[in-house]
């Protein structure tokens, strides 16, 4: 033999695959895509209506373990908070600290005055994914998907329990329909595929 490669088969295969990607929680190190943890902040100051900036009190966002995610700048760009029944995104954001102030920037302009020590909750948009313009795939394609749900923490020196896996294949009958991904992101939460035809859940899956 010439080489190793003599023990390998040619190159291609992956089951047919022509895109994958990877939707998780924030905690994930290689996601493609990923879901935020959900913040809070309380108004610094009173603001009018056409205001596009605000200033939040900075120990009301998040928690001294969300440092990692907030010590970033524009780490907020996407997060969305709703007031007078408007739904505003935020676009820019310098690097904060837990327990230290910070100033937003938003879109579109305020369209009531916002008081001061008003609690505002920010969330990320819900991730999706469209089988047409994200993968590639037709009507009618198959599916490829691996789900798993969130694990369990240990409370003796066994350890925790892994999230519950399900894996698969599905047709996407339409494949401009988008389907709605949810990763479990509390302790036993499962994640699930939904819209398209489609119900899936790892809690139908094990972890044994």
């Amino acid at each position: 033999m010439a080489n190793f490669s003599s023990f390998f088969p040619a190159a291609g295969g992956g089951g047919g695959f022509t895109k994958q990607n990877k939707y998780s929680t924030f905690k994930s190190n290689d996601a493609d895509y990923k879901q935020g943890p959900v913040l809070s902040g309380t108004a610094n100051e009173n603001k009018t209506t056409g205001a596009t900036t605000m200033q939040f009190q900075g120990g009301s966002m998040g928690s001294s373990s969300t440092n990692s995610f907030t010590n970033v700048t524009n780490s907020m760009a996407g997060y969305q908070f709703t007031h007078n029944s408007t739904v505003h995104t935020i676009t820019a954001n310098p690097a904060f600290n837990y327990g230290y102030d910070v100033v937003f920037t938003f879109t579109p302009a305020l369209t009531a005055n916002l008081n001061y020590n008003t609690v505002i909750n920010f969330t990320t948009p819900q991730l999706t994914v469209n089988p047409a313009t994200d993968l590639g795939l037709e009507d009618g394609s198959q599916i490829g998907y691996m789900l798993v749900g969130a694990g369990y923490s240990g409370n003796s020196s066994y350890g925790g329990k892994g999230g519950k896996i399900i894996s698969g294949t599905s047709t996407i009958a339409t494949a401009s329909t988008d389907l709605i991904l949810t990763p479990g992101a509390v302790t036993g939460a499962s994640s699930t595929i939904s819209g398209g035809g489609l119900a899936l859940s790892s809690g139908d899956g094990s972890n044994s």
